[in-house]
């Protein structure tokens, strides 16, 4: 899965390729997530013995690290398996899903392990939770592992399966069939993946490192993960989802801001059109040039395309010095950069 950016609005959460744009994670999206917190809160309220989600997802640390040192002491294969199901589960409950192992064919002769299948009875399922950990994979990414006969009880992973790594199990085998989920949490050893059918041809995804989600145990982070990957949120028992409320929305301030920079670019272009005006009007008088006629007159299409090409660069400008982690540009390594081509040199 090619990522051409990771970014972090939440730490532990890599939002890859934008999966939602950066400003709304960052702008808008704890808005969006606020009602159904004070819901959880609600709940807890009332009823205190039901810890809101992100609380459980809190209490779980100990033991998921606890669990994890034993993992990595655990010989065979099948008993790394069950390390890993046993470190898994706190995160499950938490979250409101249950472990119901099976193995659903969606694709003649890929039948491929889950933990479970939600949705309406007779129609695609609304969210697959998918194991995608391999004992002896523990280094490699979560898209990397495949499976192999230890998955399948000690049986040949079926031949469609065999090598086969997960992105490509993802896109094929899940994504890919005619009655495919609309969301996939895919459960690897320390990350989860949190995939939509109609943001996977784009790489797009979001990433929850929950070795840092849990380490840090920061409120705002936690919050985020449980609103975005619970039950509730991906695949309720009545009406939209919460993940489909919150794309609506995302688009729509998308449209919103795509609108405000439409007009503020066109003020922009006014406002430096009528300066250059003046100036090389002051200019012309100075000098006594013609101005309005002449060989000398002033080409107002011309000056159009400046301003345009300016106000661009300058926007392309503001991007790329405000993310120098992206590396577009080497704003701290190159004085040629600095002295020429920089925002700094514009002034």
């Amino acid at each position: 899965m090619p990522v051409v950016e990771a970014v972090q609005t939440f730490a532990g959460i890599a939002n890859e390729n934008e999966f939602y744009s950066h400003h709304y994670l960052s702008e808008v999206f704890k808005g969006d997530i606020k009602a159904r917190l004070e819901q959880w809160a609600a709940t807890e309220q009332a009823h205190p013995t039901q810890r809101a989600p992100y609380k459980q997802l809190a209490s779980w640390a100990g033991q998921w690290f606890a669990l994890r040192n034993a993992g990595a002491r655990a010989g065979a294969a099948a008993a790394q398996l069950d390390s890993f199901r046993q470190v898994q589960q706190g995160l499950l409950q938490a979250l409101g899903y249950a472990m119901v192992p099976q193995h659903l064919e969606l694709q003649a002769g890929m039948p491929v392990p889950i933990w479970q299948v939600l949705g309406a009875p007779g129609k695609a399922p609304q969210v697959l939770v998918v194991p995608a950990y391999n004992p002896g994979q523990e280094e490699d990414d979560i898209l990397d592992q495949q499976l192999s006969a230890v998955h399948y009880g000690g049986v040949p992973v079926p031949s469609l399966l065999a090598g086969v790594d997960f992105a490509s199990i993802v896109s094929d085998g899940l994504f890919g069939a005619d009655h495919a989920p609309r969301f996939i949490v895919l459960v690897g050893l320390q990350e989860w993946l949190l995939l939509d059918r109609f943001k996977w041809p784009n790489s797009r995804a979001l990433r929850f490192d929950w070795n840092e989600i849990l380490d840090r145990k920061d409120p705002l982070t936690l919050q985020a993960a449980a609103a975005l990957l619970h039950r509730d949120s991906l695949a309720p028992d009545s009406g939209a989802s919460l993940l489909e409320s919150l794309d609506e929305n995302a688009h729509r301030h998308a449209f919103g801001v795509s609108a405000e920079l439409k007009y503020a670019i066109r003020e922009a272009i006014e406002t430096l059109g009528n300066e250059a005006v003046r100036q090389l009007r002051q200019q012309a008088v100075e000098a006594r040039r013609g101005f309005f006629s002449g060989k000398d007159e002033l080409d107002p299409e011309q000056l159009s395309l400046e301003c345009l090409r300016l106000v661009y660069r300058l926007l392309f400008m503001f991007y790329i010095e405000a993310r120098p982690e992206l590396g577009y540009v080497p704003i701290r390594s190159s004085e040629v950069y600095l002295k020429g081509y920089s925002l700094e040199a514009l002034h």
